[in-house]
């Protein structure tokens, strides 16, 4: 309430915050900020989402099954794609969605990760090898794919600072709500108006995005 004295999807929706904005998540966000915790079930599951939401156990059981097994077998994995999505990948699209009546908005979803990192995905904070080429710095190999992904990166976001404005070679709309456009960054590019099979509208309509104020979190999501 000091240094930033509103909360800032609260702030973009008000008169006045016109600057343009990108705003994107990766596709295994929730991968580094997993709890001590294993979750090995899906009761494991659900009590992780209470630990973390402070849900009810219906709405618990509401959300998992968010989740299919068909298309989840491993209940580890339902439970971090659940974690990416409700602090990352959902509220970024809710902060285009409140920012579009200013300047415009423009939404990605990272999908590409290197070769040696694959059994990691795209977690938190990769797009930065490719925003930077600082592979070396790492020190990661890159292969065609990776160098055509960090040309079309760079290409954009250059641009973007440079115009307000990103491009890609598939085009990359603006963010609207008839439309919802969202950029996704891998090789190739492509555009579409839905990502995660749509959850994030039925995670909202369940109350945990944005996540309630106050936690319960897990300590690792706090200290990072």
């Amino acid at each position: 309430g000091v240094v930033i004295p509103e909360q800032p999807i609260d702030r973009l929706s008000q008169p006045g915050a016109d600057k343009p904005l990108i705003v994107g998540s990766n596709a295994d966000d929730g991968v580094l900020f997993a709890t001590a915790d294993v979750v090995l079930t899906r009761a494991g599951m659900r009590r992780a989402i209470r630990d973390l939401t402070g849900v009810s156990s219906t709405t618990a059981q509401a959300i998992e099954d968010l989740y299919p097994r068909l298309e989840y077998p491993a209940a580890a994995d339902a439970w971090l794609a659940f974690l990416g999505e409700v602090t990352f990948i959902c509220p970024g699209l809710q902060a285009a969605e409140a920012a579009q009546s200013g300047a415009p908005a423009y939404t990605y979803h990272f999908t590409r990760s290197p070769l040696l990192t694959r059994a990691v995905g795209a977690a938190h904070g990769i797009e930065l090898l490719y925003v930077f080429s600082s592979f070396d710095e790492v020190p990661l190999l890159t292969t065609p794919p990776d160098d055509r992904v960090i040309d079309a990166v760079q290409n954009a976001w250059g641009r973007f600072a440079h115009t307000g404005a990103p491009e890609l070679a598939r085009g990359w709309p603006a963010y609207q709500s008839s439309t919802t456009p969202i950029a996704i960054i891998d090789d190739p590019t492509e555009v579409v108006s839905a990502i995660r099979g749509g959850r994030c509208s039925q995670l909202e309509a369940l109350g945990v995005i944005p996540l309630p104020t106050g936690g319960p979190y897990p300590r690792a999501l706090i200290e990072r």
